[in-house]
């Protein structure tokens, strides 16, 4: 691709435009519409200019090696976990209840509740840093998954890798898309599902309850985006005071009015399914290269009343991140 074709092209458009343009009924009106379309060229033109820049970078720097034989680390080797809050590189697991989900009649009051038990436990989390974003990073083979159970039967895997990609660098563009890339700062959660979740439902019918929802998404959310929608985030700053007095003014603004509120993911996740060293998994990808400029614990959304109360799939609590301890440094997980 060749962004200067490609302008070359554009800018013949806007001479056609400002041609059209004069057959327009007053001055005003010309100048108006001139202005407009010349802008929104403007913005195709930077957009059109930034893929062909990303597409290079990503041809002259190399991403995610596989490793030939066996994994480079043990899942949860770069993250270690907690006993008791400190100011550690550390997490720590969260009760459910300590998030809000919708209620049994929300629908009709708008009421908000405690959630019920997790269906899943957070048993490790990592830290990554890579060059580029790790779309699918299990296929690689870098990371070992804990040792699952002996007798798992369930038709769901039973492991759920949710890997959130965050920029290291925000770029000061009004689009993106799934082109977007670059340096990229992996938080990577280990989910162990629970046996049994509603096990009389094949998850074709309609679901009925939380279980079944969540049943619905292990089973299609891969192959069906319809069901895939229903994920939400939930983020909640505890030390909220704190963490103010380190931003800007309106930033804190907004996070105090969005803290602890659901975030839907769509469409900035991808799913897969897979297996690695015997370990069957799904994964979900969240990449928060695809935020705008403007924008930047899981909870599975019901949406009809038949489906409430909502329920929390996992949770977990972050103590502190360190960018020089995420694997991706000495550990060289991601190359």
């Amino acid at each position: 691709m060749r962004a200067n074709s490609l302008v070359g092209d554009l800018n013949r458009v806007l001479t056609m435009v400002s041609l059209v343009s004069w057959g327009l009924s007053t001055e005003a009106t010309r100048l108006a519409f001139q202005a407009t379309i010349t802008f929104l060229l403007y913005l195709m033109c930077q957009r059109i200019s930034l893929i062909c820049a990303r597409l290079n970078e990503q041809q002259r720097k190399p991403g995610i090696t596989p490793l030939a034989g066996s994994a480079k680390m043990d899942a949860g080797a770069s993250l270690p976990q907690a006993s008791a809050a400190s100011d550690d590189h550390a997490w720590m697991p969260s009760p459910a209840r300590g998030f809000s989900v919708r209620g049994p009649t929300y629908h009709r009051d708008g009421r908000k509740v405690p959630s019920a038990v997790a269906f899943g436990r957070v048993v490790a989390m990592d830290t990554l840093r890579c060059p580029r974003k790790p779309m699918h990073l299990l296929q690689h083979g870098l990371i070992r998954l804990p040792a699952g159970s002996s007798d798992w039967r369930e038709p769901y895997a039973e492991w759920l890798v949710v890997v959130q990609m965050l920029p290291m660098r925000m770029r000061h563009t009004l689009f993106t898309s799934a082109a977007t890339d670059g340096d990229t700062f992996c938080l990577v959660t280990y989910v162990r599902l629970s046996p049994g979740i509603a096990a009389a439902y094949d998850g074709d019918a309609p679901p009925r309850g939380a279980a079944e929802v969540l049943k619905r998404f292990l089973l299609r959310a891969y192959r069906d985006e319809g069901v895939a929608d229903a994920l939400k985030e939930i983020g909640l700053v505890a030390n909220l005071d704190a963490a103010a007095k380190l931003l800007l003014r309106p930033v804190a603004a907004l996070l105090r009015r969005f803290n602890g509120k659901p975030v839907l993911t769509r469409p900035q996740h991808v799913f897969f399914r897979g297996e690695v060293f015997g370990e069957r998994y799904l994964e979900i990808d969240l990449d928060g290269h695809q935020f705008s400029y403007g924008t930047r614990s899981a909870i599975n959304k019901a949406r009809g009343e038949e489906q409430m109360p909502e329920q929390l799939l996992c949770g977990c609590r972050l103590l502190r991140l360190l960018e020089e301890r995420a694997a991706g440094g000495t550990n060289r997980v991601c190359m």
